[in-house]
């Protein structure tokens, strides 16, 4: 088996002008795949969410700048992010369904027929009420080897972003699913299963960052599917794991906002996602 090990990290896209969303429909389904991807966005030092999320203009940049420079002389790590201006957010790219990467990628570390197990994340509502932080999605898992992937055991968790987030994703990926989202199941070869997932976190789980003033926090879907490869091998195990960042999409625009914690709890039904901070494959 090949040991897990990170995921390429292309740098993040620009960034422009972040509005409050508007709100909500009845929760749906379907999920199509989509070609792999996986990127490390960075904010103004370095984390892998603000980057995409959020531009400054020139005179916010200079207020963060200064910032930056007296948290520095303090020495302390940043709590939260600095102080943004309200109207500001990130362009991204178009907003295809995650998926994680191309089996054929690993063809030379294992030389026997084997499974290898691949994923799509669409995401269908979300928003965060007065207690409860929630996200509907549905995961296609998908067997893209030659042999049965059986065992399959998912674990999906409600997370919201951080610095130094990809300390905290590897330890959950380092566990096994005690009470996957579903019974475990097997893939056949060239086999996929859509799932549909429900995820909350406690309000008091949420990593609340400041927009000049206005309280606000990004959800990030930290996915793990681990499985058994009944190939000629006979007992590999295999894992795919990943981070998404989730945000709310705008209609005529390719730009994503946040969710803003100062407006009356309401659930988002255009969102899309993201590779977040890390993936890994093995």
């Amino acid at each position: 088996m090949t040991p897990p090990s990170p995921a390429a990290t292309p740098e993040a896209p620009p960034a422009a002008t972040p509005t409050p969303d508007a709100a909500v429909p009845a929760p749906g389904a379907t999920a199509p795949t989509a070609p792999t991807a996986s990127i490390e966005p960075r904010d103004v030092e370095g984390s892998p969410w603000l980057g995409w999320l959020i531009v400054l203009p020139a005179g916010a940049a200079v207020l963060i700048a200064g910032l930056l420079w007296r948290r520095r002389r303090r020495g302390a790590a940043l709590a939260q992010s600095p102080a943004i201006d309200p109207d500001a957010a990130a362009a991204l790219p178009p907003a295809p369904p995650v998926a994680i990467a191309d089996p054929d990628a690993h063809a030379d570390a294992v030389p026997d027929e084997r499974a290898w197990v691949t994923f799509a994340l669409t995401p269908r509502r979300a928003g965060v009420n007065l207690l409860t932080a929630t996200l509907e999605a549905v995961l296609v898992v998908r067997n893209e080897g030659e042999a049965v992937a059986e065992e399959v055991r998912i674990d999906v968790r409600l997370l919201s972003a951080r610095i130094g987030q990809e300390s905290e994703l590897a330890t959950l990926f380092a566990e096994t699913a005690e009470t996957p989202v579903v019974a475990p199941f097997a893939l056949a070869a060239g086999e996929e299963r859509a799932i549909d997932l429900l995820v909350t976190a406690t309000r008091a789980q949420l990593n609340v960052l400041s927009a000049a003033g206005r309280p606000m926090f990004v959800p990030v879907a930290a996915v793990n599917v681990r499985y058994v490869s009944s190939g000629g091998s006979g007992g590999v195990h295999g894992q795919t794991a990943a981070g998404f960042a989730i945000g709310v999409e705008r209609e005529g625009t390719t730009k994503l906002t946040p969710f803003w914690l100062d407006t009356p709890g309401r659930m988002h039904d255009r969102l899309a996602a993201r590779p977040h901070a890390l993936s890994l494959r093995s």
